[in-house]
């Protein structure tokens, strides 16, 4: 049976799950080419799990004491209104029993994590119509706008 569970000093988590879930978080950006710095990613993970009031939600999917899934959340403040964004999300496709409860446990959690920073709102970039689908049956809708990106010449 797989479970949410948070990975925080608070509960000693970090130490179980902690190595594996970065892990997952930077293969997750890397994958997805998202231009994060492994190293500064792993540290701020890792910072945020030792934190007393952590910014960065990091939970974990677990199954038989092995890091099958991940989810990492920041609260973000966009001009005055506080909000969560979902930063990675993934869960092992292999994984089928016990995946949608735990997906349900785990955004039990994100949401009561974002209430208590006073966040009114959940954002995640759906980088996929499978992620899209996903987030839709948790209450997230598509927006009428855009990502749009360009490199900087020389940055």
């Amino acid at each position: 049976m797989i479970r949410a569970e948070v990975v925080h000093h608070s509960n000693r988590n970090v130490y179980k799950y902690g190595c594996s879930l970065i892990q997952r978080a930077v293969k997750f950006s890397q994958d997805r080419e998202l231009d994060a710095d492994p190293n500064i990613l792993w540290g701020n993970l890792a910072v945020q799990m030792l934190s007393q009031n952590p910014t960065i939600l990091c939970l974990a999917a677990v199954e038989d004491e092995e890091v099958v899934g991940h989810l990492t959340a920041s609260i973000i403040n966009f001009h005055g209104a506080v909000g969560v964004f979902i930063e990675s999300l993934s869960i092992d496709e292999a994984r089928r029993e016990g995946r949608q409860q735990a997906m349900n446990d785990g955004w039990a959690i994100l949401q009561e994590w974002g209430r208590s920073h006073g966040a009114t709102f959940v954002r995640a970039w759906a980088m996929s119509t499978a992620l899209a689908r996903l987030f839709s049956r948790f209450g997230l809708e598509a927006k009428p706008y855009s990502l749009v990106e360009k490199k900087i010449e020389g940055g």
